[in-house]
């Protein structure tokens, strides 16, 4: 994908919220939700983090997983916020990066 096409890319899913979502039960005080791309997943795993409710949330390739605690919700009560944050969620826009060569000399 040439940048320009990243670019766009980019710049849709910063304007539209991200589609209906299904939250899968990971364990005993886990929620799983695919997203479909890691940068999606890197976004909404600091953005989950960020809002206090989860105890982790960890970006995988395509998914989130995030730890609640048992005491303070339900298993139900933890899926249905775990939803309504990713659905609610937008790509944060790009900031302009920059590429840093870094130049490797093996065996010399």
């Amino acid at each position: 994908m040439s940048s320009n096409s990243a670019a766009s890319e980019s710049s849709r899913l910063a304007a539209e919220p991200t589609a209906p979502v299904e939250v899968v039960f990971a364990g005993d005080d886990l929620l799983s939700i695919a997203v479909g791309t890691a940068s999606v997943a890197q976004a909404l795993a600091a953005e989950l983090r960020a809002s206090g409710v989860w105890l982790a949330a960890v970006a995988g390739i395509d998914s989130v997983v995030v730890q609640f605690d048992p005491i303070a919700q339900t298993p139900q009560s933890a899926a249905q916020r775990l939803q309504a944050q990713a659905e609610t969620f937008r790509m944060p826009e790009e900031t302009e990066t920059r590429l840093v060569t870094i130049p490797v000399v093996y065996d010399g």
